[in-house]
């Protein structure tokens, strides 16, 4: 078995925070990437989507001398902050139900959903909610 973590910015850019995404996206691609190669081995690979967690602070230290906005972990920034312990149980359930993803929060996703439906929509709905 194989997790991968990384943020809901690997599912979507936000103003200011483009680098991050897109560093973010490259995990998220090669998660796929290797759910394809190795699943058919019996590897189980799992991308973990995950707001921001209780008790992180590496924004901080990273956002110094970004304007107010860029200092919010987007998407994620009017999201409450997630149990640290609640996400590892959900870690290992879906583990263990072969999950090839998780999204958290669950509303996250129908912000994904919209924004490949509609790039346009999605882009409004981002620019309100972070």
């Amino acid at each position: 078995m194989l997790s991968t973590e990384v943020s809901l910015a690997s599912k979507t850019a936000a103003r200011y925070l483009g680098g991050y995404s897109a560093s973010k996206f490259a995990v998220a691609a090669y998660s796929q990437a290797l759910r394809l190669e190795l699943g058919p081995q019996g590897l189980h690979v799992l991308l973990v989507c995950s707001g921001p967690i209780l008790g992180r602070s590496r924004y901080d230290q990273l956002s110094a001398g970004l304007p107010e906005q860029a200092k919010l972990p987007a998407p994620s920034a009017k999201l409450a902050k997630i149990d640290l312990a609640w996400l590892a149980r959900k870690i290992v359930k879906s583990c263990e139900r072969r999950r090839p993803e998780i999204v958290v929060p669950n509303r996250a996703r129908w912000l994904f959903a919209a924004m490949q439906l509609s790039p346009r929509l999605g882009d409004w709905l981002l620019s309100r909610n972070t």
